[in-house]
């Protein structure tokens, strides 16, 4: 269905979670919250480590017209340069074995 978030609610995993004053679990990327600022409480957020990645389980099988990700808006941009984005069923290294 167009415009629809199939992710909305989906379980979500990450590598790591940066723990300081806002906790940036993965689930805040499907909760529909879209603020781009972190102090909204609204943002994931890894540890600074090699190759990390989020991921979430979408169900079933679903067709993909768009893939919205969003950066954060207050700081930090670069952060995301050279992100790679994978679409599969494989779990294999995170999902990275997906094309």
């Amino acid at each position: 269905v167009e415009g629809q978030n199939l992710a909305l609610g989906k379980p979500a995993s990450q590598s790591s979670i940066h723990l300081h004053d806002i906790v940036g679990s993965a689930e805040k990327a499907v909760d529909g919250n879209c603020n781009g600022d972190w102090y909204n409480n609204s943002c994931i957020h890894t540890k600074n480590e090699m190759n990390p990645w989020w991921l979430v389980d979408l169900g079933k099988p679903r067709k993909l017209s768009v893939v919205l990700v969003k950066n954060r808006e207050d700081c930090c941009g670069e952060r995301l340069y050279e992100a790679e984005v994978h679409l599969g069923n494989s779990l294999e290294d995170h999902g990275r074995a997906n094309p």
